[in-house]
């Protein structure tokens, strides 16, 4: 929703979300990421970077890299602008090509950080090691 700048399917996702009763760390995670994109394309952009932000945390903080790198390519998507973009559009690209995700890769491609290329970046350590939604990885 958020790649498509889709308010409405968005707010649809936030919807369903509530309304699955589903609870817990990457339940909340989840949750702070969709308000992040719902403020962000209802052109709140401060609080739009500082929620994603947050979200931005809390994957880091639960170790779920995929999330992280997903979320993260949605923030350099919409403010490629932020002076932290090329750190986590560098961080993003780290762990897609740890994970192997070509199609991520691609969309990480396409992704222009005014300045250039992105500075070199050390991923910082996930809580508990690297970890994915579906489990643990190597």
């Amino acid at each position: 929703a958020v790649r498509l700048r889709d308010e409405t399917l968005l707010r649809t996702v936030a919807e369903a979300l509530e309304a699955s009763g589903a609870h817990g760390q990457a339940v909340d995670a989840d949750r702070a990421t969709v308000e992040a994109a719902l403020a962000a394309l209802s052109g709140e952009r401060l609080e739009a970077v500082r929620r994603y932000r947050e979200a931005i945390d809390r994957w880091r903080g639960l170790g779920l890299a995929w999330d992280l790198a997903l979320c993260q390519t949605d923030y350099c998507l919409l403010f490629p602008d932020e002076p932290d973009a090329g750190q986590q559009l560098g961080e993003a690209r780290a762990t897609m090509e740890r994970l192997r995700s070509p199609a991520m890769l691609a969309v990480l491609d396409r992704i222009a950080i005014p300045g250039g290329q992105e500075p070199p970046v050390a991923v910082p350590a996930l809580a508990g090691g690297a970890s994915t939604a579906a489990g643990r990885i190597a």
